[in-house]
């Protein structure tokens, strides 16, 4: 007999529910519902228990109204800066700065052997005409210096 009253206990205690902050002795069938978002009223909390992670619904559930989603189309609109930022003008100066001392110092190297006076003049200045005249070696050495910031 005490074997049953037991057994009759556990399933008693088995059957108890907690919802909210009150114990209630329901059946299993009738487990308290979690709230979901169509059962939870205008302006109202979804109140979670701890431990269980279920909730009590209170009162009559709002319907609430379906909300349209907005769809992905393929248009796109091209966006072009027309001002710099303080980044990229601070990086343009840099890299000019750069590509300027780099030209002086090419420039210097293919005169430097002449020796400095008036007779000499004339012949540096070809020498310069020939090397910053050249059109496709000033295109592939602004190109080189470009290829050589990136890395």
């Amino acid at each position: 007999e005490k074997r049953f009253r037991g057994s009759q206990r556990r399933s008693e205690s088995a059957k108890k529910r907690f919802c909210g902050s009150q114990w209630t002795s329901e059946s299993a069938n009738k487990r308290p519902r979690a709230k979901t978002p169509s059962t939870v009223q205008h302006g109202e909390l979804a109140e979670t228990t701890k431990g269980v992670g279920r909730s009590c619904s209170a009162g009559k559930p709002e319907n609430i109204k379906r909300q349209n989603k907005k769809s992905f189309c393929l248009e796109y609109i091209q966006h072009i800066q027309t001002e710099m930022t303080e980044f990229n003008a601070n990086h343009v100066k840099i890299i000019v700065k750069q590509s300027q001392e780099t030209e002086e110092y090419i420039a210097k190297k293919y005169y430097e052997h002449l020796a400095l006076a008036e007779s000499n003049y004339e012949a540096a200045w070809k020498i310069l005409q020939e090397r910053y005249d050249n059109l496709r070696l000033q295109f592939t050495t602004q190109v080189r210096l470009v290829l050589m910031g990136l890395n």
